[in-house]
């Protein structure tokens, strides 16, 4: 449960992070801010459009399995966006936790259910 718990606490913190540090990443990249907001609009759009592609990763390969892989990538990506020169390699890591989150949302409920019935 404490996994579960941990892998939304995740996810949650990426989304209320990004609009706290915009200012700073304006600054960092000397870029519009609606550059930096495009990373934002990118994760919120691929966790949404890929949801059901998650959904049955975790029908086909199981959901601890799914899950443990896309946390792990969600984890790189986090990294490769902490530490990104650009706005460009940003606005792709948070592309890439967004297809993490799409598949790492079913896992969850899937992993509840398997768990709690």
């Amino acid at each position: 449960m404490i996994a579960i718990a941990l892998g939304q606490a995740i996810m949650s913190f990426n989304v209320a992070s990004l609009p706290v540090a915009l200012g700073g990443m304006v600054e960092s990249f000397g870029v519009a801010p609606t550059v930096v907001a495009t990373g934002i609009v990118a994760y919120s759009m691929i966790v949404a459009g890929f949801v059901m592609l998650g959904a049955k990763l975790v029908q086909r390969f199981g959901a601890l399995n799914v899950f443990r892989i896309a946390v792990i990538v969600f984890g790189i990506s986090q990294a490769i966006m902490t530490f990104s020169p650009n706005a460009t390699l940003m606005i792709t890591a948070q592309a890439l936790c967004g297809a993490a989150g799409a598949v790492i949302v079913p896992a969850l409920v899937a992993l509840i259910a398997e768990n709690y019935h």
